[in-house]
């Protein structure tokens, strides 16, 4: 987030500069903190104001898929993950609950 701007206006800037895409933000989704590096990644429903979208500076590929053909093996942040999971599991309840946890450090 930028000063002065709240999170949903931050997920939309977000969403632009890393794939040129112009969404309208729904619902938080989730709020997963990861206390070893001093973040908190907040997740958004959201909806593509058209089909356009495309790589940029801060992504170097993209692409919409089904839930079926989601590439787990080549997600980046555990975040992500656990978001998608979320979502697939509700996203046919008349109500997404919120997702809130905290990923820690894998201890070997």
């Amino acid at each position: 987030m930028e000063n002065g701007e709240s999170m949903a206006a931050g997920a939309a800037r977000e969403t632009l500069e890393e794939a040129c895409a112009e969404v309208n933000v729904g619902q938080l989704l989730s709020a997963i903190s990861l206390p070893s590096v001093n973040q908190v990644h907040c997740f958004y429903l959201a909806e593509m104001n058209n089909d356009y979208f495309e790589t940029t500076p801060e992504s170097i590929e993209i692409k919409l898929v089904e839930v079926k053909d989601i590439p787990w093996d080549q997600i980046a942040f555990k975040t992500v993950e656990y978001t998608l999971r979320h979502y697939i599991e509700h996203k046919n309840n008349n109500v997404i609950p919120l997702l809130e946890t905290s990923i820690k450090p894998r201890t070997f």
